[in-house]
């Protein structure tokens, strides 16, 4: 039998004997087997694509749905030639992660993939302004864009009016050496791009930004998001990213810079709410995580300020809390004073956000993993969820008293597997 009768046979669902082997498997059950594979080191599948003839348009199917183009141009160039030599291939690709910072060297190669998968979903790019340019012209529509770059251009905007199926969008500009730009050295808003047309990005809903080369006060409309995530948040950013967008935010993750403009009376993470101008009625989750600064001088000797649940967060449930050198031991044994204890400030979190169920402090030092909010999902410091075996939680008793300090496993929440509204 040839290897054409083979194949046929094969397809027709036929018994095959060869090599006193018999073969009767339709497609439908080697795709399902390639599927379970991907999930091993990408060689496997790279391998059986070359064994059958029949099947390796389908193993590379499943091959080149996720691709990463990532190191030096003697590898990331190839990668780019693969993925464009067969039409299969390229429609193929769902995600694509570009991890290189000097992508002008592969503008030749980009731009003939990127015309190429037409069915590409995801991507995470690094680039200079002529890379993203070529986003203008790209035929994909997404559902998951960020874009990670030293300055958002000035034709920000006309690459979203491109992704009307846009839901989630990451600007994570930062400059190449990572410093962040403190309150004092940042430029006039004038200077920033802008996203302000209101007949553009009708899915948006969740929107990850840091704000130091990035102000949310460039955002200037509030789309639908329901899920924001933001970092190196000053007062400023904080109250504008309330005001904007708090009659639709479900979840918000925020990290607040902690630098001199702060008092002691912003040390304890509901002070985040205090003088809003209108309730946030849908708000459930909130995570807010402190980066410190050298000239920090902020302690829990401050107010608690602890806004009432009618004027503030209505439906909250959970509060995640991550301060940074805080020594969260001495809050809860009452080193300092009974009135400024963790305890003390969980009964009083209780007692007047009615609905919620979870308050947990944890020190960011003590997470295996953390990622700061607003920061790219894939960045090396670590993921959008952390873990920790010793957290402070409290909860809500079914008197309505609070039980804890708990000590169990936690994790931050990633926000796709965070239930929607």
């Amino acid at each position: 039998m040839t290897s054409t009768d083979c194949e046929w046979s094969i397809a027709q669902g036929e018994s095959v004997q060869t090599e006193n082997i018999t073969y009767r498997v339709p497609i439908e059950i080697w795709r399902m087997i390639f599927e379970q594979l991907v999930y091993d080191p990408p060689r496997w599948l790279a391998r059986m694509s070359t064994l059958c003839k029949f099947l390796h348009a389908e193993v590379e199917a499943v091959l080149y749905r996720n691709v990463v183009i990532a190191g030096g141009t003697e590898v990331s160039i190839p990668v780019c030639e693969a993925v464009i030599r067969y039409p299969h291939r390229a429609l193929a690709v769902r995600e694509l992660d570009i991890e290189l910072w000097e992508t002008w060297t592969l503008l030749s190669h980009l731009a003939p993939a990127f015309e190429a998968m037409v069915n590409l979903q995801a991507l995470a790019l690094r680039g200079e302004e002529d890379v993203l340019r070529l986003l203008l012209d790209a035929p994909f529509r997404l559902r998951r864009l960020h874009l990670i770059c030293e300055s958002a251009p000035d034709f920000t905007e006309s690459i979203l009016v491109r992704q009307p199926s846009l839901q989630e969008l990451g600007l994570h500009l930062y400059s190449l050496d990572g410093r962040v730009i403190t309150h004092s050295d940042r430029p006039d808003r004038d200077e920033y791009a802008t996203i302000s047309r209101t007949d553009i990005l009708p899915q948006l809903r969740i929107l990850h930004v840091l704000t130091d080369r990035f102000p949310l006060g460039s955002v200037r409309h509030a789309y639908s998001i329901t899920h924001l995530s933001f970092g190196a948040a000053h007062h400023g950013d904080i109250a504008h990213a309330l005001t904007l967008f708090g009659d639709q935010l479900v979840a918000l993750k925020v990290a607040r810079c902690m630098d001199y403009t702060c008092t002691d009376a912003s040390f304890w993470p509901a002070s985040m709410f205090v003088g809003l101008v209108r309730p946030l009625p849908r708000l459930q989750y909130v995570e807010i995580q402190d980066e410190p600064y050298w000239d920090t001088n902020v302690n829990p000797d401050g107010e608690l300020h602890i806004p009432s649940g009618a004027e503030s967060c209505p439906a909250i449930k959970t509060l995640i809390w991550l301060p940074y050198g805080v020594d969260l031991a001495d809050l809860q044994e009452f080193a300092l004073s009974e009135s400024k204890s963790l305890r003390y400030y969980a009964q009083n979190l209780f007692l007047s956000w009615t609905t919620l169920e979870r308050f947990v402090a944890v020190r960011l030092e003590d997470l295996d993993y953390v990622m700061l909010p607003g920061m790219p999902p894939d960045a090396g410091e670590g993921m959008l969820c952390g873990t920790c075996d010793v957290p402070r939680g409290f909860a809500r008793g079914v008197d309505g008293g609070v039980v804890g300090p708990e000590v169990t496993t936690f994790s931050l929440q990633e926000w796709r597997d965070y239930p929607r509204d």
